[in-house]
């Protein structure tokens, strides 16, 4: 058997990413007919050469770090567990909040081990268990250079754009017109996000949690806390208004009473108070219960919230008023 070579920490051999793309982009466009085109991009997996490669300032190989949730969360530990073993103390480091030179150093060591006892136990240098040396698992040598250039793995990583890259799926009703369906979600949501309740006859004006976010808290108080009665059931309850949704209902007879008419809802994160009225004895409250949806007539005016407790509205706005919305700015 010939000799077993692994690179190691920074011993990696670190390419010029983004050379084979910008000559593969090049014979792309030197094609003369469609069919041509074609067969290159399929056998390349590239359509074109990216918008970046323009920009010369950019070193692909110190500025794409290994993301973490993708390799350690979605590949690597899996495959453990698939391979009955965890032993994963060390990531803790490269998710801390501040991380030193020498964690790193002591980073690249630990991974560098690691890899070399994987290759012991699972691959075993035969060639018939190679299929275990997988890319994420070569990923791991990577990570301690990575947070050199980038910074520790929560500045990188993907949680966030995974979520919203969800939210913006829902949008994605044509195949023939994608874009304008995730145009339409961006632009709702933005709708949404400002959407504000005012008490008629002189009431409160509510913002949703969602507009507060990003005001300034010395201009602006928050006022997404609110005192909900039913009118269907006698009971308070406070909480804190998150969205306001817009509901056009349909013509099918499923509907009902309802049936072409439009719902406006609330989605409400109560705090658990027990059903006290604040505007009777002081409303204590530790934490919050699961949200509801109701309608936006529920709520009856804006509360004030200390550390722990509610703050009730003076009697002149406690009124049986109910409650219109309208679409306004941030600054409303």
């Amino acid at each position: 058997m010939g000799r077993n070579v692994i690179h190691v920490g920074r011993d990696l051999s670190y390419r010029v990413m983004g050379r084979n793309i910008i000559y593969v982009g090049r014979d792309l466009d030197a094609t003369v007919t469609k069919g041509q085109r074609e067969r290159l991009a399929k056998e390349h997996g590239i359509k074109g050469e990216p918008s970046l490669c323009r920009v010369n300032s950019i070193n692909y190989a110190n500025c794409t770090p290994w993301e973490w949730m993708h390799l350690f969360l979605k590949n690597i530990i899996p495959q453990l567990v698939d391979l009955w073993i965890g032993c994963y103390k060390m990531l803790d480091t490269s998710v801390k909040l501040k991380i030193t030179a020498q964690e790193i150093n002591d980073l690249e060591q630990w991974f560098a081990e690691w890899v070399r006892e994987f290759e012991r136990y699972y691959y075993q240098f035969k060639e018939d268990r190679l299929a275990v040396c997988t890319l994420l698992i070569h990923g791991c040598l990577h990570v301690a250079k990575d947070l050199h250039m980038c910074g520790p793995a929560w500045v990188h990583w993907t949680f966030y754009v995974e979520q919203y890259c969800l939210h913006l799926r829902t949008g994605l009703r044509s195949r023939r017109h994608p874009w304008s369906g995730l145009s339409r979600v961006v632009l709702y949501t933005a709708y949404l996000s400002q959407l504000s309740v005012k008490i008629i006859g002189g009431g409160d004006s509510i913002r949703t949690r969602y507009a507060l976010r990003g005001m300034s808290n010395a201009k602006y108080h928050d006022n997404s806390f609110v005192r909900v009665k039913s009118q269907s059931v006698d009971v308070i309850g406070y909480g804190q208004l998150d969205k306001i949704l817009i509901c056009e209902i349909g013509e099918h007879k499923i509907y009902r009473f309802l049936c072409n008419t439009t719902l406006i809802l609330t989605l409400i994160t109560p705090c658990n108070t027990d059903g006290t009225d604040a505007s009777i004895s002081l409303v204590g409250y530790k934490e919050f219960v699961t949200p509801v949806f109701t309608d936006v007539r529920n709520i009856k005016a804006v509360v004030g919230r200390g550390k722990s407790h509610l703050i009730p509205p003076s009697p002149s706005k406690m009124t049986s008023q109910t409650a219109s919305t309208s679409l306004s700015t941030q600054n409303t």
